[in-house]
């Protein structure tokens, strides 16, 4: 590590521990070194590991790219999660504790603003409901654990701790301020194909598909409804945009706190996030160009509104009239 770099370590080290606690001994507590290795680390004789650099940025909040770059110019740091594929209880609770933590720092902001493009449903819809949640999380159970693959939608089980973590989550986005969403014209198209896929495989029976259709309808009427008032019950600033083109992926940006964050799906179940400045203003920029092909369907185009609404109630309606054909 170089001595620039360790320098801006020690400094984010010395502004993030409490005032009752020094920096020496925080890092003696939490990396399990001597008072001297401590030291030596404080003054770059010693340098930090990239395991400790990630056990001081977890538990000092604050992102490795904030170091990292101050000595790359054009290289950013991405936050991943690496056990996507592994253990899947753990890895599924390791994701939504990553997602509720970046909800909580967006909500502890009243003035916070937060754009999201949409090409599927997010666990930001399907969380407020008992079976589509539940949808979400065996799917991620198929996607992760080879030995599940056969399980029944009914035999699945939603943990304890994913169900403590789901009510936190929702607790958090009904404290929100500002959101918009750029939607995808074929948005529930997605969910369809998969309960398709899952019923043809007979893992889903009849009486799961009339549960999942409902609550399908219910979030369609939950989304109209939005779209119509502006404003959730919760007093949640909502704008839906339409998009013109299609969405390639579903991402976030979100400034909070003088801050900003991104967030990228790579696929419906692992997601990248960014803090650093330029890419942040770069994915902002991209929203603002994207809603030069979309048109605002919140409190106005009310046909192309009614015309969304309606097209994505009948892909749901004919979810078990139009099967598709899987090999």
């Amino acid at each position: 590590m170089s001595e620039k770099l360790n320098e801006t370590l020690v400094r984010q080290i010395c502004a993030k521990v409490t005032q009752n606690i020094k920096p020496v001994q925080y890092l003696m507590e939490k990396l399990g070194v001597s008072k001297e290795s401590a030291y030596r680390r404080m003054r770059g004789d010693i340098p930090f590991t990239f395991e400790e650099l990630s056990i001081l940025a977890t538990n000092l909040d604050f992102s490795l790219d904030e170091i990292i770059n101050h000595n790359r110019e054009n290289r950013i740091f991405i936050d991943l999660q690496g056990n996507c594929f592994s253990e899947s209880e753990e890895s599924f609770l390791a994701m939504y504790k990553e997602y509720l933590k970046y909800a909580q720092q967006v909500s502890n902001d009243r003035n916070s603003e937060t754009i999201a493009s949409m090409n599927r449903l997010s666990l930001f819809f399907l969380t407020k409901y008992e079976s589509l949640f539940k949808l979400y999380f065996y799917k991620w159970m198929h996607q992760t654990n080879p030995m599940s693959i056969n399980n029944s939608f009914s035999e699945t089980v939603i943990p304890t701790r994913v169900q403590t973590l789901k009510r936190e989550y929702i607790e958090t986005i009904n404290n929100l301020s500002n959101i918009e969403f750029i939607i995808d014209r074929n948005i529930f198209l997605a969910i369809v194909r998969e309960i398709q896929y899952y019923y043809s495989r007979k893992l889903l029976s009849d009486s799961d598909i009339v549960v999942l259709k409902k609550e399908l309808l219910e979030l369609i009427n939950e989304m109209g409804k939005l779209m119509q008032n502006g404003k959730s019950d919760s007093d949640v600033n909502y704008k839906f945009y339409l998009s013109l083109l299609d969405i390639e992926t579903n991402s976030t940006w979100s400034s909070f706190d003088n801050s900003s964050g991104s967030i990228f799906w790579l696929y419906s179940v692992n997601s990248v996030y960014l803090y650093d400045t330029k890419v942040t203003q770069m994915h902002r920029k991209w929203f603002d160009s994207l809603k030069k092909y979309s048109v605002l369907i919140t409190q106005s185009n009310e046909l192309a509104q009614v015309n969304f609404i309606d097209k994505q109630r009948e892909e749901v309606e004919n979810i078990t009239e139009s099967l598709l054909s899987y090999i």
